[in-house]
């Protein structure tokens, strides 16, 4: 092997390592998220008829629906920041928190958890608080980071084999133990199906049982209200940043 060679497979196995470390480091701090969802998905499911929930589900949906404009702040709600702004001294001096643009991405995280306090007044239906359980762990993802590590340490491991001729087995071994338990998808995503379905780890229910696939069905609907209302907040402040951009403020 030339030296060019050898120096290549050289950084491919230090980048291969760093990637195995971020998917390590990822799963550290994640696991006991994953094994609480779990662990309260099971609690949420085994008392409950799944075609009576979906009932309940759709009722609360329609209740959310009717009454979003108490739970996602409207756009022209947002021109409220130019009063707070003119109120308070500090934010008329400070450049960073006195921008209304900037303050707008600042609050959205608390707008976000307004709207589930209104959401949760609204309904009580346990399968929502499941779904806002899973939304907010997808949404703790670094999911441009795995999407890079994940399936780039499959591609580094196949080149350190195939190019480079090294033993990568020590390599999928980390890299299995890394991912084991955490339904992450070689394209770096979270799989709630894998978390549904999955009987070592997950839950644990059956595909081909029909009352287990309405479960499932209930938890991915109860999951994507949470995120609806999540990308109505976004949408709305998006949408006031662009009015503000445009002020002549």
């Amino acid at each position: 092997m030339s030296l060019i060679m050898s120096s290549v497979c050289n950084r491919i196995a230090d980048d291969l390592d760093d990637l195995i470390n971020e998917i390590e480091d990822f799963k550290g701090t994640m696991q006991d998220s994953i094994n609480n969802m779990v662990d309260q998905i099971k609690n949420v499911i085994a008392p409950l008829d799944p075609y009576n929930e979906l009932i309940l589900i759709n009722q609360a949906i329609a209740e959310i629906n009717k009454h979003i404009n108490k739970i996602v702040p409207a756009i022209d709600d947002y021109y409220e920041i130019l009063d707070i702004i003119k109120q308070c001294g500090y934010l008329q001096i400070d450049d960073f928190l006195g921008d209304p643009i900037v303050l707008v991405g600042q609050i959205e995280d608390y707008l976000k958890q307004q709207a589930m306090s209104a959401l949760f007044n609204i309904t009580n239906q346990i399968e929502m608080v499941v779904g806002k359980l899973i939304q907010d762990f997808i949404n703790s993802i670094p999911t441009v980071s795995l999407n890079v590590s994940i399936p780039g340490a499959y591609q580094l491991m196949r080149c350190l084999s195939a190019m480079c001729g090294r033993d990568v087995n020590a390599y999928y071994r980390r890299f299995h133990a890394a991912t084991e338990r955490m339904f992450i998808l070689p394209s770096g995503e979270f799989s709630a199906h894998s978390m549904y379905t999955n009987k070592v780890f997950g839950v644990g229910l059956d595909p081909g049982n029909p009352s287990d696939v309405q479960i499932m069905q209930n938890m991915n609907l109860s999951t994507s209200t949470i995120d609806d209302v999540y990308k109505s907040v976004q949408t709305n402040s998006d949408k006031a940043i662009e009015i503000f951009k445009d002020l002549p403020i």
